[in-house]
């Protein structure tokens, strides 16, 4: 999701999964059907595309039918078929805008099932969740924001928590967990993961101590483990990180996340030909039974990070030529990624003219996307400033119920600075999601 400062910019041609580029930008084939090239004549969608494409065919009641492989992206529903489809009805004057994408370059991101040609069709009205089509509304008018909201701090509101707070050293600290533990018999990974937030003020060893034992614990929990894996990424941990994200792949290898965070463990740890093998295979939906298509765009970042800082050392040759440019960076990202593709929350950005977007992960309010995270096991979204007002910006986060079971989750956030630069800098921090059902500010960011 882009949150730019600015409207006014070059006439962008829609490419589908490639996003908006304008005409100068684009570097292969795109045959573009303007919205003032639709006749007022035009009454199906077959006089429009009548001629302009030889790989499709018509049948006299205009449905559309496709007998050479190509799909159709209409407002980001797919439509595809190995043997033919027949298209729902659009009137041909609600269309904003068709493109023919043909070439591979074109077609990538689609996978498999664009390698005949993809044509995008996005109409001015989307009869489907508005919060799936990604725009900058951190600007639009209305948005005005008004709200005080206090900055998120640690939480240690169990009954634990409340006995560790009377200790007045680590020694007394560690003594009245001990006799804890003994009296419960056998805690939940929650009581682990609480005592390590706490510990870190006493003694930053024993509190990874006690986050080893949430591995032991958590051994075939793949939610519990990206937690553990969450923290360790968080104190700087990522060997240890690596070990767990390879252990929730033997368990769950059938979720996108998997091989996102193995990517991201392997780059961090200094195989980036490794990480970028695995954002290839990603990137061309080459897994069986999982759709990465709809964590795309995190997915060409770290291939595009990869190559600005470590281009000499991995093969890229075989890339699309848009994914091969040195000339790459953000201002500022912030990835967020949480451990249960269910947990409902909202997160809010405020720019400095006061003006906010909220991004949703709510069965209510972006149905589509949730279900897709679900259905192919993903549970992230990037959120990306550039060339945007200068200032400070505001991160709010809220969750929608509270988490009152025994595996928390966690919601993790990292945010990169000068992203793709040398001077690139990057903070991860994990809290929980329980607790948050009041809206808290995560993070006051100074733009400029």
């Amino acid at each position: 999701v882009f949150l730019n400062g600015e409207f006014e910019e070059k006439p962008k041609v829609e490419l589908g999964y490639n996003g908006q580029k304008s005409f100068d930008e684009i570097t292969y084939s795109a045959n573009v059907i303007p919205q003032n090239q639709i006749k007022s004549n035009y009454y199906q969608l077959s006089d429009l595309l009548n001629g302009r494409t030889a790989k499709t065919s018509y049948s006299r009641d205009a449905s559309i039918f496709n007998r050479a492989g190509y799909i159709y992206d209409i407002d980001g529903m797919i439509f595809s078929s190995e043997a033919g489809i027949q298209l729902p009805f659009i009137d041909p004057q609600i269309i904003e805008s068709v493109t023919i994408l043909n070439s591979l370059s074109a077609t990538h991101k689609y996978g498999t099932l664009g390698r005949a040609g993809v044509i995008v069709i996005r109409t001015k009205n989307i009869g489907y969740d508005e919060a799936a089509v990604e725009k900058p509304k951190a600007l639009v008018e209305g948005n005005n924001y008004s709200e005080s909201v206090e900055l998120i701090e640690g939480s240690h509101n169990s009954e634990l928590g409340g006995m560790l707070k009377q200790a007045e050293s680590f020694s007394q600290a560690k003594q009245i967990f001990s006799e804890y533990i003994a009296q419960t018999g056998s805690p939940g990974v929650d009581v682990y993961f609480n005592a390590s937030d706490y510990f870190r003020r006493w003694n930053m060893e024993f509190a990874i101590e006690l986050l080893d034992v949430v591995g032991d614990l958590a051994y075939n929990n793949t939610k519990a483990l990206r937690g553990l894996a969450y923290k360790y990424e968080e104190l700087g941990k990522l060997k240890k990180a690596k070990e767990v994200f390879q252990r929730i792949a033997i368990i769950s290898p059938l979720e996108a996340q998997t091989y996102v965070d193995l990517a991201r463990s392997y780059k961090n740890s200094g195989d980036h030909q490794k990480a970028l093998d695995l954002l290839k295979m990603m990137m061309m939906n080459q897994k069986e039974g999982i759709d990465f298509t709809g964590i795309r765009n995190s997915i060409e970042n770290e291939i595009q990070h990869i190559l600005a800082f470590h281009r000499t050392k991995v093969k890229y040759d075989d890339l699309p030529m848009d994914l091969r440019t040195a000339n790459f960076k953000y201002d500022v990202r912030v990835v967020c990624e949480w451990n249960d593709p269910y947990a409902e929350f909202e997160i809010q950005f405020v720019n400095p003219g006061k003006r906010y977007f909220t991004w949703r992960n709510s069965k209510l309010n972006n149905t589509q996307r949730m279900l897709d995270g679900v259905t192919n096991g993903y549970a992230m979204e990037e959120f990306i400033i550039d060339d945007a007002a200068q200032g400070e910006w505001i991160i709010n986060l809220k969750a929608k119920e509270e988490d009152t079971g025994i595996n928390p989750t966690f919601f993790k956030y990292t945010v990169y600075t000068d992203y793709g630069l040398p001077t690139e800098t990057s903070e991860t921090r994990v809290i929980q999601l329980a607790n948050q059902t009041q809206k808290v500010t995560l993070d006051r960011l100074r733009y400029e």
